[in-house]
């Protein structure tokens, strides 16, 4: 859609140009004879005689009052251009609002809620949610996300990482008894991810909850104190 809507706005910027300055400069050089036929002249040799010749604003090289026309009327060009372009980057911002409006995306019927405990349940977040529904307004909830503590298995995931490098190094120059070392270095961080993944993470204070209908927002306008 923002591709057809900049190929509009390119062909309207040709013909704004072409309005403004092209047509003065084709008319006006068609009419002049600064293109002449005898090419043994050196001043002629600037531009040669024919149709695209005569078109040129080397044409009219002599006349100077059509060339300072034109000069004034590239310079209104060049300024018509800029506001033009502020014009594109404008509708070209309301087109992108618009299209996002009009899509929808589980991140229109999602919210986030801070502060929850860890040992609240889904279920209890579930129902303190949807005892702020009403009549108009029902707070149908799709799922419930859980965002978990894993800063232990980043830091271990990123050891890991580190040692691999540090191990390819050393192998690469042949230090066969380095490589056994920080190869034991790695299989202990190994068992220390695989330690982490059978215990339960930990969860955080923030809950994602997305809703069926894109009215389940109306929880965000309204002042409420948790009481998770």
């Amino acid at each position: 859609m923002l591709f057809f809507l900049f190929m509009k706005y390119s062909i309207g910027l040709l013909l704004f140009i072409l309005v403004i300055s092209g047509m003065y400069n084709l008319i006006t050089s068609s009419r002049s004879d600064g293109c002449q036929e005898d090419q043994r002249d050196p001043e002629t040799k600037l531009c040669m005689q024919g149709f695209i010749g005569s078109l040129t604003i080397a044409n009219k090289r002599y006349d100077i009052d059509s060339i300072t026309v034109q000069l004034i009327l590239n310079l209104t060009s060049v300024v018509a251009v800029i506001f033009f372009f502020h014009y594109m980057r404008y509708k070209f911002r309301a087109k992108v609002i618009d299209v996002d409006n009009q899509t929808i995306t589980p991140a229109d019927f999602t919210i986030i809620i801070r502060g929850v405990a860890e040992d609240i349940t889904n279920d209890k977040i579930a129902k303190w949610i949807e005892s702020f529904a009403t009549k108009e307004n029902d707070l149908e909830i799709r799922k419930i996300h859980r965002s978990y503590d894993i800063k232990e298995y980043i830091k271990y995931s990123n050891r890991k990482h580190t040692l691999i490098k540090q191990r390819d190094q050393q192998i690469s120059q042949k230090n066969l008894r380095n490589v056994q070392i920080i190869q034991n270095k790695i299989e202990q961080v190994e068992r220390s991810i695989e330690g982490l993944k059978k215990q339960r993470f930990i969860y955080t204070p923030v809950v994602f909850v997305t809703f069926k209908k894109a009215s389940g927002i109306i929880i965000l306008f309204f002042p409420v104190k948790s009481n998770l």
